[in-house]
């Protein structure tokens, strides 16, 4: 156990910073997905707020159907 604090503490002291390159490929799918959870978010809101709209008309005509016959 002692040993592999010893190697943490060791490796901790020699810590270089890393030279990696992440490409395009990521920052645009992150992009896409944070536009499509938006666009998806305004499809919600839009859809329940024009429901009741469409129950409203679709009862309308439906009264006007009734009393022409």
């Amino acid at each position: 156990m002692s040993k592999i604090i010893i190697y943490l503490i060791v490796s901790f002291l020699f810590i270089s910073s890393a030279q990696a390159y992440i490409g395009p490929g990521a920052g645009i799918g992150a992009i896409l997905t944070g536009l499509g959870f938006i666009i998806l978010v305004i499809l919600l809101i839009v859809s329940i707020i024009i429901y009741p709209f469409k129950w409203i008309v679709k009862k309308i005509k439906n009264k006007n159907k009734n009393k022409k016959n």
